[in-house]
């Protein structure tokens, strides 16, 4: 889809509306709710969201989009998920999990 964006502008522009604008959107309220229960700091919802979604399609993603990888054992999916989660909660955490997830 992606290397027919170009000659088919509305294919790409649809696909992302049906697809990041819409997950960025369902984040935003999720994180919403956990910066209502404190879970989170007090942020811009949808930049938190889109750098969550940024972080979440990173290396073994991009390892697999391009087939540098042909599968994926569940503890290498397991300890991608423990460094995004960590990563985001060190930027967006409250003081205790941005903390925790500074110390690894």
């Amino acid at each position: 889809m992606l290397f027919r964006s170009g000659r088919f502008p509305e294919v790409g522009s649809t696909a992302y509306a049906m697809a990041i604008e819409r997950g960025v959107a369902r984040l935003s309220a999720f994180f919403a709710s956990a910066m209502q229960e404190g879970c989170l700091r007090r942020a811009n919802t949808h930049l938190a969201a889109q750098q969550f979604i940024d972080l979440a399609s990173g290396t073994l993603l991009k390892k697999r989009v391009w087939n540098v990888v042909t599968s994926v054992s569940a503890e290498t999916i397991a300890a991608e998920a423990a460094r995004i989660a960590g990563t985001f909660l060190a930027a967006f955490g409250n003081e205790e999990l941005s903390a925790a997830a500074r110390r690894g």
